[in-house]
């Protein structure tokens, strides 16, 4: 018995697009689906709106982060376009503030806007 190569006949009019192509757009749908799937957490995540601190109770907290050199994690009074409450923010407080507010790793934050702070546990330097 002999052995021929196989043949292949067209039977429409589908050609392939090969392979340089397919992996030119691999990478562009790898990309579009990332972002769909980062909108969907970003719209179905639901921030808790933790408990409005006086500001004796914030200084007491600032107080002991300066000492101790601790980070805080902080959540402000602002709100996104779809009327949630901002994601909790971490940073060092470096003695900073005024009247005004006070600065959170060189960001300015006015008084007013601070709604809850705690400290964060103590982390080591190598971790």
């Amino acid at each position: 018995m002999a052995r021929r190569g196989k043949h292949f006949t067209d039977y429409n009019a589908y050609h392939d697009r090969g392979f340089h192509l397919k992996w030119r757009t691999a990478f562009a749908l790898d990309e579009l689906v990332q972002s769909i799937e980062g909108n969907i957490k970003e719209d179905q995540k639901d921030n808790v709106k933790e408990a409005q601190m006086s500001a004796q109770a914030i200084s007491q907290v600032l107080y002991q982060a300066y000492v101790y050199r601790r980070p805080v994690e902080f959540q402000l009074n602002r709100y996104d376009r779809l009327g949630r409450i901002w994601d909790k923010r971490q940073a060092y407080f470096k003695g900073f503030w005024d009247a005004r507010g006070l600065w959170l790793d060189g960001d300015f934050y006015p008084w007013e806007d601070l709604r809850h702070i705690r400290l964060l546990p103590y982390q080591k330097w190598s971790k």
